[in-house]
């Protein structure tokens, strides 16, 4: 988490992004893992990048990690993730992808 904090390139995020939400998808004691890491704030930050790719990652994570468990879902709605995606969802409007809808589903559906 500590170097997706410190560092600025794309590929670097996207790929370490990337690798976390596959991690984050697995067993509940992965997702743990990702989520004691920091993971959550570190998504929502990333989530307001101009990169789509990075951006559309962080959301992808952020939903396995909302689909979790309800007290995950609960941190990420508590770390004020709403806004963030309102942002998006008011960016990328023309061609919205169906993982933000997931995400919503996941935080409220669930």
């Amino acid at each position: 988490m500590e170097l997706m904090r410190r560092y600025d390139d794309g590929t670097f995020l996207f790929e370490a992004a990337w690798a976390l939400t596959n991690i984050a998808s697995r067993e509940s004691r992965h997702t743990a893992a990702v989520v004691e890491a920091g993971a959550i704030n570190v998504f929502i930050n990333l989530m307001d990048r101009k990169d789509d790719r990075i951006a559309e990652q962080c959301v992808w994570a952020l939903s396995n990690i909302a689909g979790d468990s309800s007290v995950y879902r609960n941190l990420i709605i508590e770390s004020r993730v709403i806004p963030v995606v309102i942002r998006s969802i008011r960016r990328y409007w023309n061609n919205i992808t169906i993982v933000l809808l997931q995400l919503y589903n996941r935080l409220y559906m669930n």
